[in-house]
C-alpha cells in the first residue's frame, strides 16, 4: 500500500495528515474503494469521511453516469444516513449546476464537527428528472424499488469548496 493511502487510512491521523496523504494521492493510488471504505465506516471522524467522500466525487463521478452506476460505486452509501440532501425548488440565485429541462438539482452537505472548524463540505447534483430528495437517498444506498430510479442520469455535478486544502 501507498504510504499516503496509509496515512490517509490511519484513524489517529489529524485533518492536516489526512489532506496532506490526499494531495499526493494520484487516482491511480486511489481506487474508489479507498475513499468509500472511510466514508462508509462510522469509526472515522465526520471531517475524515467528508474528505473521502469529496474525493471520492471530485475523482470517480463522471457524468453521464447513472444513479445505479453512482450507488454500485458507494457500495452501500452509509454515509448518507447522516447526510442532507435537499432538492433545489426555487431557483432565486445561481447554483453552480446546468440543469436541464426536465431535470432537477440537489446538494448534498455532510456532517460537519463544530468543534474543527473545518469547512462544509458538499456536492451538488443536477438530474436528467426529477425525484423525490428521500428517493435519490434510497437510490444512492442502493435501496431504490423502483428500477427506473436506477436509470436517471447525473448531467452536472459541483464540489464544495471545489478543493480542500490542509492549513499546514
Amino acid at each position: 500500500m501507498d504510504d499516503n493511502a496509509g496515512m490517509f487510512l490511519d484513524r489517529g491521523s489529524d485533518d492536516d495528515t489526512v489532506l496532506r496523504a490526499v494531495s499526493r494521492l494520484s487516482t491511480a493510488d486511489a481506487p474508489g474503494t479507498l475513499w468509500t471504505q472511510v466514508a462508509n465506516d462510522g469509526s472515522y471522524r465526520p471531517f475524515h469521511r467528508a474528505v473521502a467522500v469529496h474525493e471520492l466525487f471530485k475523482r470517480h463521478v463522471v457524468p453521464p453516469m447513472t444513479l445505479r452506476q453512482l450507488a454500485s460505486l458507494l457500495d452501500g452509501g452509509r454515509w448518507l444516513v447522516s447526510a442532507v440532501i435537499e432538492r433545489i425548488e426555487s431557483m432565486g440565485g445561481e447554483i453552480p449546476v446546468r440543469v436541464p429541462a426536465g431535470g432537477s438539482a440537489y446538494v448534498i452537505r455532510l456532517p460537519k464537527t463544530p468543534a474543527t472548524g473545518g469547512p462544509e463540505v458538499g456536492v451538488y447534483l443536477a438530474l436528467d428528472r426529477a425525484i423525490d430528495a428521500e428517493l435519490l437517498r434510497d437510490a444512492l444506498m442502493s435501496g431504490a424499488t423502483d428500477p427506473s430510479v436506477g436509470e436517471v442520469r447525473i448531467v452536472d455535478l459541483h464540489l464544495y469548496p471545489e478543493s480542500l486544502e490542509c492549513q499546514g
